[in-house]
């Protein structure tokens, strides 16, 4: 509403005529006896007739910019020094302060900025030349009616409106429209509309109603993003194998049907794995959201668990026994890798876990050895691992040789890569490694002559091992007889960094090329078998650290200690075979797995001629 100035002044006694309403009728040479207020909406001077607004206000037009004419302002200093002053006699006259330096400025309608004397002789101008702005009665009530109307016409935007372009475009207009339509009757009539207010509330409130609509449309994207990049994070856990963090991640997930789906398919893997409580934690969790969904109710009553602790294995007949998931429990079907059943554990590793089982087909044994994809290698490098695995896998099948553990098949089970292999009886030559367990010299030689004849017919057939150490070599102590292992996963893992960022093998048996990341060739195993043959036949390592960095350093710098030095019967053939095949450059060691056995025979020929003249001259 314009600024204006109160006319009338409530008392005890009634409307009182204000300061500026007595100017007036002293103008209109009328007394205050004329002076009458009309029930607050006028003001009678006489026969003059003052509009006033709703609040008892009298709203005087704009201030004109630039009118010097209408409204004169003569300064005190003038009146007291005697200067020549325009007639005042008969005119109104208003009294104060004038200089913007002494009186408080007054913002007044038009955007003019007045002192308070200035703008109550334009208001008592006003009055007297019946200038005014005409508010009527009515103003605070259309203000409010159209307020509420405006609001309801927000209420029915459409939304996709509120938020859009459309929406802004269509309550600029409207507002513009109203604008227009006070501006034209204020031209018109000098009656002022209540439309500015609406206009800001309308502007305002679509601001605010559009920023709420993009705020919460961008809310439903994230939530929609969060869930789908959930719904993956579970997906790609599951087929990982990782059924439990994928169960985690998917009831995070709002419940939609391609949710139930996936949901429905975990729990088939959860009964695939033998999972059954889990398996009906998942169906129990659906049926929560869709009782009705599939088979699931028929699932739940089947797989619902008897009290027991133990998970439930559905039988033939639709019934349901309790049972464990152990190995060494008679009464428990045996588990199953692929088409082989599993038997007992033989051994765990950094890679993973080796079964003993039974193909059921031919009721033959062989050795599974199983490797954790998803935890040793990154989900981006998975496929490329599963793709170089069952390469060199294949490859190392191929591989026929009596000291060599042929590989059978190759498959995938869940998250598990698996090579099934011959099984061969006895056990890792690192259980005779430290002393009080060492072999005798003539079975290590006989040991090494073995393992370097395979290793030359798999050079021959352009397969590195590259892992090479008494961990796999299996020897039957009965037979003698020894078999190498891990040929698949040692030709998957040259050069392949773990999450840790280590070199997978066991680098104190590397080659000084192997450790520092060159190529490699079969000399790099036939260095590893030097190692190997050193640790058996003296209980420690020829090249150690307690640091990557120390032991790297050593393996390509330090030339190791003398076997004679920490076993002097040793003969000094053998530590000159030794030294040879530790030598720190590829082109100086044996050139291929026969000459390492070769020279390691002959000096196993030497110690049994030595054991046979002694054993005459004491007879």
């Amino acid at each position: 509403l314009a600024v204006g100035v109160p006319l009338v002044w409530p008392t005890e006694d009634g409307p009182a005529a204000g300061f500026a309403a007595l100017l007036a009728a002293h103008g209109f040479a009328v007394g205050r006896k004329e002076l009458t207020a009309l029930h607050g909406s006028a003001l009678r001077l006489g026969y003059h007739s003052v509009p006033l607004a709703p609040d008892g206000r009298f709203v005087p037009r704009p201030w004109p910019a630039g009118d010097k004419g209408v409204l004169r302002v003569v300064s005190a200093k003038a009146v007291l020094s005697g200067a020549a002053l325009p007639k005042l006699s008969g005119q109104t006259v208003v009294v104060g302060l004038t200089a913007p330096a002494l009186a408080p400025l007054h913002e007044v309608a038009g955007g003019a900025r007045l002192t308070p004397a200035v703008w109550m002789g334009h208001a008592v101008d006003g009055l007297l030349r019946e200038r005014a702005i005409h508010v009527p009665d009515w103003y605070y009530l259309a203000q409010r009616a159209l307020i509420l109307v405006l609001a309801v016409f927000l209420l029915v935007l459409p939304a996709r409106l509120i938020g859009g372009w459309g929406g802004a475009l269509v309550s600029l207009l409207l507002g513009v429209l109203l604008l227009n339509a006070g501006l034209v009757a204020l031209i018109s009539t000098q009656t002022w509309l209540p439309v500015v207010v609406a206009t800001l509330f309308l502007w305002t409130t679509h601001a605010i109603l559009a920023l709420h609509a993009r705020l919460d449309a961008a809310v439903r994207r994230y939530h929609a993003l969060t869930a789908e990049a959930l719904c993956q994070l579970g997906l790609n856990l599951q087929s990982q194998g990782q059924l439990d963090q994928a169960f985690e991640q998917l009831r995070k997930v709002p419940a939609t049907e391609t949710l139930m789906h996936h949901l429905y398919q975990l729990g088939h893997d959860y009964e695939r794995r033998r999972q059954f409580t889990k398996a009906h934690a998942v169906y129990e969790y659906m049926s929560s959201h869709d009782p009705r969904y599939r088979d699931i109710q028929e699932r739940q009553q089947r797989l619902k668990p008897t009290g027991t602790g133990r998970d439930l294995v559905p039988a033939a007949s639709g019934t349901v026994a309790p049972t464990l998931v152990l190995l060494d429990d008679p009464s428990v079907p045996k588990p199953m890798i692929g088409r082989y059943q599993i038997e007992s554990q033989l051994g765990r590793g950094a890679m993973g876990v080796v079964y003993l089982g039974v193909d059921p087909k031919i009721g033959r044994k062989v050795a599974i050895k199983t490797l954790n994809l998803a935890q040793e290698f990154d989900p981006a490098e998975l496929e490329e691992v599963k793709m170089r695995f069952y390469r060199e896998a294949e490859a190392s099948g191929r591989l026929q040789h009596p000291n060599i553990v042929a590989v059978y098949d190759i498959g995938e089970e869940h998250d598990l890569a698996y090579i099934a292999m011959d099984y061969a009886p006895g056990e890792g030559l690192d259980q005779h490694i430290r002393p009080g367990t060492l072999l005798s010299v003539g079975e290590v030689l006989s040991i090494g002559a073995q393992v370097a004849d395979a290793l030359d017919y798999a050079h021959r057939q352009n397969v590195v091992h590259r892992d090479i150490k008494p961990a796999n070599i299996i020897y039957d102590a009965k037979s003698g007889a020894i078999k190498i292992t891990d040929f698949g996963i040692a030709c998957l893992t040259d050069n392949t960094k773990t999450k840790s960022g280590t070199l997978l093998g066991t680098p104190a048996y590397m080659s000084p090329e192997q450790i520092t990341g060159e190529r490699i060739d079969g000399r790099s195993d036939l260095f590893s078998l030097g190692v190997m043959l050193y640790h058996l036949l003296v209980g420690k390592l020829p090249f150690t650290g307690d640091s990557m960095a120390k032991l790297v350093y050593r393996i390509t710098s330090d030339k190791p200690e003398d076997v004679r030095k920490l076993r002097p019967e040793l003969p000094a053939a053998l530590s000159r075979v030794l030294s040879k095949a530790l030598q720190k450059e590829p082109d100086k060691r044996y050139q291929s797995g026969a000459n390492f056995a070769t020279a390691l025979r002959r000096v196993l020929e030497e110690q049994v001629d030595e054991d046979t003249d002694t054993d005459t001259q004491l007879s």
